[in-house]
């Protein structure tokens, strides 16, 4: 493929200027395509060489995808799975809370730290 082609140059350029951001780089195209061929087992090393045959491309990525998909069903099922458990646990012995997070006046439960923290500021002033 010539060096001009689109295609080429999202997967092989660099920024020539700028700066690191904050936090982490943000993820370019071709680090988010290599993500996902990995997601869908493909070797990750030599897929620009099977990409070159088109009919064992298209095998590869459809059996990938379908990969995939099943990973990703079974581990939505599985999390599905232990929300379930959990709404029966909580059913049977109540939330489960630290005590930390119950206001000592108005015994009001709150989420987290931070909203008893928020609540206390609120109704508990002089």
């Amino acid at each position: 493929m010539p060096n001009v082609r689109l295609p080429k140059q999202l997967l092989y350029s660099q920024l020539r200027q700028g700066q690191r951001t904050c936090g982490g780089q943000r993820k370019c195209f071709k680090d988010t395509l290599k993500a996902n061929i990995k997601k869908c087992g493909i070797d990750i090393i030599n897929w620009e060489k099977l990409a070159q045959d088109r009919a064992t491309w298209r095998c590869l990525v459809r059996e990938g995808t379908s990969y995939f998909k099943e990973n990703r069903l079974a581990l939505e099922a599985e999390k599905w799975q232990k929300r379930e458990e959990m709404k029966q646990y909580r059913k049977i012995h109540g939330p489960t809370l630290p005590l930390a997070t119950i206001c000592s006046v108005y015994q009001r439960v709150c989420g987290s730290r931070i909203g008893l923290f928020s609540h206390q500021q609120i109704h508990l002033q002089p």
